[in-house]
């Protein structure tokens, strides 16, 4: 089954994606397209994911953004199982260790935290907070970051970072059009003459040929949010084919009824 998700909210996550696919009752092999009104922070679990946000209204076609590739599951009970001996390693490991005097041991990390201060005292694992799964490219600037940070003050490096900072911020404050931009008056008729991302997100699905193959090619369209509901309605009326709901729990209903009117066997 092919779901088409339709978003105008910003800062989607892998793991909204995720907990989607949980509530509609998906299995791996079920494909989940999104088109967004806004481009996301993070790859995200999808097939494919097409952003026809603002920025992109001049040309009306949309921007395919990277997705997260699935990884691979290898499945359990494929081929026979190899006793390479770790189990009797393990097994000998074990009685190696239940020969020890627990009562030393206790002993010893007893002694060590009356010699610790109380803030540098043991702290049981259980005890410790648990911290976020952090992405690769996350990861990857914050250790960037910190070696950075270790570097003397007047590093070749961290000199050309500074000035590449202060040089960026005077761009733009002497830039005429963020100025512009800032102005009260200017936000104030913008956003009275602006027509909302509802009726952008409509005229983008509008005119989008990419938007109506994607919902062609879908058997669910859901409107994930209320501003997406006038972009479902013209892909019911342009698209003829798949089922168009509006939020969640109405696919829910759908992929149930649709479940139960399957024939015995039919996946």
């Amino acid at each position: 089954m092919k779901i088409l998700i339709l978003s105008t909210g910003r800062g989607l996550r892998p793991e909204y994606v995720e907990q989607l696919r949980t509530k509609l009752g998906l299995r791996h092999s079920d494909g989940m397209s999104l088109v967004a009104w806004q481009r996301s922070g993070s790859p995200l679990p999808l097939s494919r994911h097409l952003v026809v946000g603002p920025h992109l209204l001049a040309g009306g076609r949309g921007k395919d953004q990277t997705v997260e590739q699935p990884a691979l599951v290898t499945a359990l009970g494929d081929g026979p199982a190899v006793d390479d001996g770790s189990a009797a390693d393990e097994d000998v490991v074990l009685n190696a260790g239940s020969a020890v005097d627990n009562g030393s041991a206790l002993e010893e990390v007893s002694a060590l935290d009356e010699a610790l201060s109380p803030q540098e005292a043991l702290v049981p694992q259980a005890a410790l907070p648990r911290s976020e799964p952090v992405s690769e490219a996350a990861a990857a600037r914050a250790r960037q970051k910190q070696a950075m940070a270790m570097l003397p003050v007047w590093h070749p490096r961290r000199v050309r970072q500074a000035a590449g900072w202060r040089l960026r911020r005077l761009k733009r404050a002497a830039s005429i059009r963020t100025r512009v931009r800032r102005n009260p008056q200017f936000r104030r008729v913008r956003n009275r003459l602006s027509p909302g991302a509802s009726l952008g997100f409509a005229a983008s699905c509008l005119r989008a040929g990419t938007v109506h193959g994607m919902a062609r090619d879908a058997d669910l369209v859901i409107a994930l949010d209320t501003a997406s509901h006038r972009g479902a309605w013209i892909l019911a009326k342009r698209v003829p084919g798949p089922d168009v709901v509006v939020g969640i729990p109405a696919a829910q209903r759908l992929l149930e009824k649709r479940e139960l009117s399957a024939p015995v066997g039919h996946p």
